[in-house]
């Protein structure tokens, strides 16, 4: 093409391809999602469990104010279910 040796033109373009990951790393890549919103998940619910308890400490001293444990607990719980929604639309896809 334009007067380059075939195998010039394909050196060239080599540079070009996309830079996407095959179906193959995708598969890996989503794989290593589920243990990561697995983890995310096990976090927020032990923290649930520490303020279900009376347990819940902020570098280590209780917290004693309702409102705000109010508020960790509505975010945690929160948590949980984004958690929750991510690991399932993952089974769901793959």
């Amino acid at each position: 093409m334009w007067g380059f040796p075939e195998a010039l033109w394909g050196r060239l373009l080599l540079g070009r391809r996309s830079k996407s990951p095959s179906a193959g790393d995708r598969g890996r890549q989503a794989d290593a999602i589920t243990p990561f919103w697995a983890q995310k998940l096990a976090e927020n619910r032990h923290i649930l469990d520490l303020i279900e308890a009376g347990t819940f400490t902020v570098g280590g001293r209780p917290v004693l104010d309702a409102e705000t444990l109010g508020a960790v607990r509505q975010w945690a719980a929160q948590r949980v279910a984004a958690c929750e929604a991510c690991i399932a639309a993952r089974d769901k896809y793959h």
